[in-house]
């Protein structure tokens, strides 16, 4: 410890004037309140030292001290909250004030309060600093580094630096070496560490158990189980009251002693039997759980919960109880105290409780409980805690919230690796609302962590998101697997990245790449859950192309190898249209009709198509008038059987030589439907045409002329967008009826007539209006009929 004395010398070897509102004084040490704070570090007075300290370096801002002076009173200030055991303000005060300068000795108390607060990442850069500015160092603050590179997720350079650079000088030495070798899944060179560190017989009592949890640890990673439940059954037997035996009995726990189970039990008697024995209780309990078979468990729980409604072990059974399912409590949960007399048992509740109100979606209350559990935690527990709360707001749906303990975190700890994977989660959440700034997230993340395991993830989302863009962005989605294809990719980011092509060529329209894509995808991955979706789009494909045969074959093998899928039942509704017509075609509609699938009445419609086809008329009236029964009369099945009705008497009339009583029968059931009150227009419009043409197969073309007239010049324009699709439908019958009626007028040499007619679709809004409007042009240039 530097002394009042020291202080005041290095001033004065440093003789350094002050800046102009300190003027009066000529030092440091003319400032009493730098004085009083030395005085008190020397006293041992660590909190009122800070608090002098604190005072000195506001009076030095305010006076714009040079930097060696504000470096000074920074270190006295670190060191004060340190031996305070106060790091987290030497935290909060480092961040504060960011711009202090990185003298040896600031930097040495900064790398022991952030080593404290488990920021060990900067710990490490702060004693890799100070080490680096020191001729000779002490070798505890070497091996301090190498903990702390451990901690940071570096064990085996840690491990590395330990084995060459650091010779232990103490049993704690040997054992935060064991400890690092751990880490670094040494197991051996562990325990090497540990056998030292017992036999120089300095080890204090309060590390017998993390020394004795190390070993355990690493003969597990050595399969030699049976000694480590040794060491956990002494660690029992020495415990010095029933909270340390109940810890030992977790270590015991954590082995695998399903082998040994019943070579246990003699030296569970033994502790139950001894009721002085400070494991009595412990072994009653854990003799029940290590036994009991994992099925059988939560009903072991329940049975010690109910009938010891006190001590640490009820309240052991419980906590396990809901955790292991934490959805579904019983009364007795409600009741159940924070302070639990458990090991961890105040911080195993809250976590209890916060995990609780996540999964049952209950997103917002579950972040608040977890930022609570953070305020009052350090290291690894609050970073993990923030962590949880930032996921529970992305669940609810809150960015901003998200943002808020992002910052909290980052603030926390700004080297966690846990912030990498919440900027990996914001974007992708971002990504799913189709929020322009998901593109810079995961840029962002993209670029500054090329090697975080979710980075291959990421560039696969980014691509997608060119791909849902408006319009879409085909080419720089290849652009993104161009880059991802020359790396080492996992087989389940292999058969992702083939999936998303297929869709980048379907964005693209690319038919032959889009082809040769999709069955490069089901040759490579037979057991792919994208599987029965990529194998409907390629039978959709040769459906497309009329390769029925092809199509069939798809649709088939979708059906029988991917029943459960969600695709099953439309592969089986298009491998039953992809048949030739045949019995088994309908023997497949049949099917398909008389089941409980959302495509039965679909299916009913195509049987009795199919069945027209075949000329059974009669059949196919059949299925229609059971589709008109059994469906709502406003359902567009009833309107569409209503309509095939009277197709089916159409085209028998036709075949029977324009048969006057079928051709009326279906006029007359076309005109019931385009009567009806409430029928969609589009319906009516079909139907009012299709009436028409039954009208012309009769030789009455005035009657079906008027009709189609009709239906040109009672058409409007939608009133709402909504109405697109439906106003598309009446377009297409309107656009039939004037060129029908174009027809009739042009037979009659009604050429005015006609180039009327042409006029008025050319006006209208539709795929046919250009038609329309050179038809008007050709019939006023070749017969020269003008307005």
């Amino acid at each position: 410890m530097i002394r009042l004395a020291t202080c005041l010398s290095a001033i004065a070897a440093a003789a350094l004037p002050l800046s102009a509102p300190l003027m009066a004084q000529e030092s440091l040490a003319d400032l009493e309140s730098f004085r009083s704070g030395c005085q008190a570090l020397a006293d041992g007075r660590f909190e009122t030292a800070s608090r002098h300290f604190e005072a000195t370096w506001k009076l030095l801002l305010e006076g714009g001290a040079g930097d060696l002076e504000r470096d000074f009173v920074a270190s006295r200030l670190l060191e004060s909250f340190v031996l305070d055991e106060n790091t987290s303000a030497a935290v909060s005060w480092m961040g504060e004030n960011p711009t202090v300068s990185s003298a040896p000795r600031t930097l040495r108390w900064s790398a022991i309060a952030l080593q404290s607060e488990g920021r060990y990442s900067e710990a490490e850069t702060a004693y890799a600093s100070y080490i680096s500015s020191r001729p000779v160092v002490p070798p505890h603050l070497l091996l301090q580094r190498a903990v702390c590179m451990a901690l940071s997720g570096r064990p085996d350079e840690a491990f590395e630096i330990a084995s060459r650079d650091i010779t232990p000088e103490s049993a704690k030495d040997h054992l935060e070496l064991a400890r690092i070798a751990n880490l670094a899944k040494h197991p051996k060179a562990a325990l090497t560490y540990l056998n030292a560190a017992e036999n120089t017989g300095e080890l204090p009592p309060n590390l017998h158990f993390p020394a004795a949890s190390l070993r355990i640890n690493s003969l597990a990673q050595l399969n030699r189980n049976a000694e480590a439940i040794d060491v956990a059954c002494n660690l029992i037997d020495s415990s010095a009251d029933a909270a340390q035996a109940h810890q030992a009995f977790l270590l015991l726990e954590e082995i695998d002693t399903g082998p040994v189970i019943r070579s246990l039990k003699p030296r569970f008697r033994k502790w139950e039997e001894s009721p002085d024995h400070p494991a009595a209780e412990a072994a009653a309990f854990f003799s029940v759980i290590l036994s009991a078979p994992p099925g059988d468990l939560p009903e072991v729980l329940e049975s010690i919960a109910n009938e010891d409604t006190t001590g640490p072990f009820a309240d052991e059974a419980r906590l396990r109880l809901l955790e292991l399912a934490p959805t579904s409590q019983p009364d007795w949960a409600t009741s159940l105290s924070p302070d639990a007399n458990v090991p961890g048992g105040p911080d195993r509740h809250s976590y209890i409780e916060s995990i609780t109100a996540y999964r049952r979606d209950e997103f917002n209350l579950a972040a608040r409980q977890f930022l609570n559990q953070a305020s009052g935690q350090t290291g690894e527990n609050r970073f993990r805690n923030d962590y949880n709360a930032a996921v529970a707001f992305l669940q609810d749906g809150d960015f901003e919230a998200f943002s808020s303990a992002y910052d909290e975190l980052s603030q926390a700890n700004p080297r966690s690796k846990l912030l990498a994977d919440l900027s990996y989660l914001g974007g992708l959440f971002l990504a799913s609302r189709g929020d322009p700034n998901a593109f810079e997230h995961l840029q962002t993340f993209i670029r500054e962590h090329s090697d975080h395991p979710s980075n291959v993830e990421a560039r696969l989302a980014f691509s997608e998101i060119h791909l849902n863009q408006v319009p879409a962005r085909p080419q720089a989605a290849r652009e993104v697997f161009e880059g991802l294809r020359i790396q080492p990719l996992t087989l389940e980011q292999s058969e992702r990245l083939d999936y998303t092509a297929i869709w980048v060529e379907v964005t693209d329209n690319n038919i032959l790449p889009l082809i040769n894509l999709t069955k490069a995808f089901i040759r490579d991955w037979p057991g792919s859950t994208y599987l029965p979706e990529i194998a409907t789009l390629l039978g959709h494909r040769y459906l497309r192309e009329k390769k029925h045969e092809d199509a069939r074959e798809i649709f088939l093998s979708i059906a029988r190898h991917s029943p459960n899928s969600p695709y099953a039942e439309s592969a089986r509704f298009f491998a039953a249209k992809s048949a030739p017509q045949s019995e088994e075609a309908i023997s497949e509609w049949r099917d398909i009709a008389q089941s409980e699938s959302d495509l039965a009445k679909h299916a009913q419609h195509e049987l009795s198509m199919l069945l027209l086809s075949l000329d059974r008329f009669d059949d196919a009236r059949a299925e229609l008038q059971n589709i008109l029964e059994s469906s709502p009369e406003d359902s567009s099945h009833h309107y569409a059987a209503m309509a095939d009705l009277g197709f089916i008497s159409y085209v028998e009339g036709l075949t029977k030589d324009y048969d006057e009583t079928l051709l009326t029968e279906a006029a007359a059931q076309y005109a019931r439907l385009s009567n009806l009150p409430g029928a969609p227009a589009s319906w009516r419009y079909n139907a009012a045409v299709r009436r028409a043409k039954c009208l012309e197969a009769l030789y009455k073309p005035r009657v079906a002329l008027e009709i189609y007239r009709s239906i040109v010049a009672g058409e409007t324009e939608p009133s709402n967008i909504l109405e697109m699709d439906t106003s598309r439908l009446e377009k297409e019958w309107v656009f039939r009826a004037g060129f029908s009626a174009i027809n009739i007028l042009k037979q009659n040499e009604d050429w005015a007539g006609a180039i009327k007619i042409a006029d008025v679709l050319s006006l209208k809004e539709g795929a046919r209006a250009i038609e329309a409007s050179r038809l008007a042009e050709q019939m006023r240039l070749k017969y020269w009929v003008w307005d």
